[in-house]
């Protein structure tokens, strides 16, 4: 949901944002997938072990299912966060992705569980002409953790670029 309000800030006060860094942003390109509210939403509300493994797996595409002590923070988390906002990220609308003037350097995993990484990276290049876009490897929503090393050297890489030069 970061990448979501963060790029509904960044239309809303370009004059503050230099460079914006999305990683697998929750809507914004592409229409969240049914999935994501059978999974994430019980394992909230219930807080129940078995419902919160079956969302962990889901955001994981099964790539860490037996990784146990990120599965310990994974549950921690939801088991201590109440959602607090009643925003529900949506896909926004060309004409407003069109005025994202700063650069934009947008990550997703090619197992993107919450939608279509493919239309999602469609969409971002058609829509935004400052966007730099790439699809990671071997990763789902979590490609921070799945594919760290790839993730911070693109981050890194773009954010020590020269905005002027971009």
């Amino acid at each position: 949901m970061g990448g979501f309000l963060t790029t509904n800030y960044t239309l809303h006060y370009p004059e503050k944002v230099n460079k914006l860094v999305l990683l697998a942003p929750a809507a914004t390109f592409a229409k969240i997938k049914p999935g994501f509210f059978t999974y994430v939403f019980p394992a909230i509300l219930f807080s129940k072990d078995f419902l919160i493994k079956r969302a962990y797996n889901w955001f994981f595409h099964n790539l860490h299912a037996g990784d146990e002590k990120l599965f310990h923070q994974f549950s921690a988390g939801y088991r201590h966060c109440r959602p607090v906002s009643s925003i529900v990220p949506t896909v926004f609308r060309d004409e407003e992705l069109a005025r994202l003037d700063v650069p934009v350097l947008l990550l997703i995993g090619e197992h993107e569980v919450i939608y279509d990484a493919r239309v999602a990276l469609e969409n971002a290049k058609k829509t935004c002409k400052t966007i730099q876009a790439h699809m990671i490897p071997d990763s789902s929503h979590c490609l921070t953790v799945e594919n760290s090393k790839l993730v911070n050297k693109l981050m890194v890489d773009f954010l020590m670029q020269d905005p002027l030069a971009m």
